[in-house]
């Protein structure tokens, strides 16, 4: 019978002097643990797997992952007026856009109703066109993050993820699944409620280009807000301050506020 250390990662590596220090104890003899009528690397294993659960803390690892490179507070701060200036750069094509649009037509009012509405088709663009647009600051600010983290802090991009050094795929894509599933099914009940409320466009030409929009730039806006605000500012935060709860706390509010910001909060409230 044998036990392996499944999706530990390099957490496994840092198990080693654990899993060396019980096998010693075993072989002295030492019964604490009731082990000693199963085979040695059952026992060694087993235990291994203990000490790793007793001492592993993903929140902890999270923030040492920020100390495998520079640090200073300095750099945050910096860091924090680069990803900045590329997002508003990344908001030029935009905006160049718009005011050609202005210029053209003469008339200014349909920028001032673009910025009440979002509705891009009042500016006389394709919404699906526009949106790629809106969602290029966030590739642009993306580009600028990664600058940040190589160059000023010098370490790795998925330190902002977790601290095993790589994207753990499968989990990824298992809570893809879960809240895939759950939106399915919430949104299936919302049309058994109220399916006047849901209409069949059936037109192909705006579908698709919408799709692939929607599959190359959103998960990089979702990402970028993922990594940016509870990557970079949570373990700048926690760094600074020493207290994960304060880092955890002012991080979703800056989360927050940037998100009450949206048109849609406008319109329907901060409860949506």
């Amino acid at each position: 019978m044998g036990v392996k250390l499944w999706g530990w990662g390099r957490s496994r590596l840092k198990a080693a002097a654990i899993t060396k220090a019980v096998a010693k104890r075993i072989r002295e003899g030492d019964d604490t643990f009731g082990f000693m009528e199963a085979k040695l690397g059952y026992r060694v294993q087993c235990l291994a797997i203990l000490a790793i659960f007793a001492l592993h803390n993903p929140l902890a690892m999270f923030f040492q992952a920020a100390r495998s490179g520079r640090n200073e507070w300095w750099l945050y701060l910096m860091g924090i007026v680069l990803v900045s200036l590329g997002f508003m750069l990344g908001q030029v094509p935009l905006v160049l856009v718009l005011l050609a649009g202005s210029l053209t037509s003469g008339d200014s009012s349909d920028l001032e109703t673009f910025s009440k509405t979002m509705d891009f088709e009042s500016v006389g663009m394709d919404p699906n066109a526009g949106l790629a647009l809106l969602l290029t600051q966030f590739v642009v600010a993306v580009g600028f993050l990664w600058v940040v983290i190589k160059y000023l802090h010098q370490r790795k991009m998925v330190s902002l993820v977790n601290a095993f050094g790589r994207v753990r795929w499968p989990r990824f894509f298992f809570g893809l699944g879960v809240w895939g599933g759950i939106g399915l099914v919430a949104e299936f009940i919302s049309w058994l409620s109220d399916p006047e409320a849901y209409v069949w466009q059936g037109n192909l030409a705006s579908f698709l280009p919408l799709l692939v929009v929607a599959l190359l730039l959103i998960p990089i806006q979702t990402s970028f807000e993922e990594l940016f605000i509870r990557g970079y500012l949570l373990q700048g935060i926690g760094l600074m301050t020493r207290s994960r709860w304060v880092a955890v706390l002012m991080s979703s509010l800056v989360f927050m506020s940037l998100h009450l910001m949206n048109p849609e909060i406008a319109r329907f409230g901060i409860g949506i």
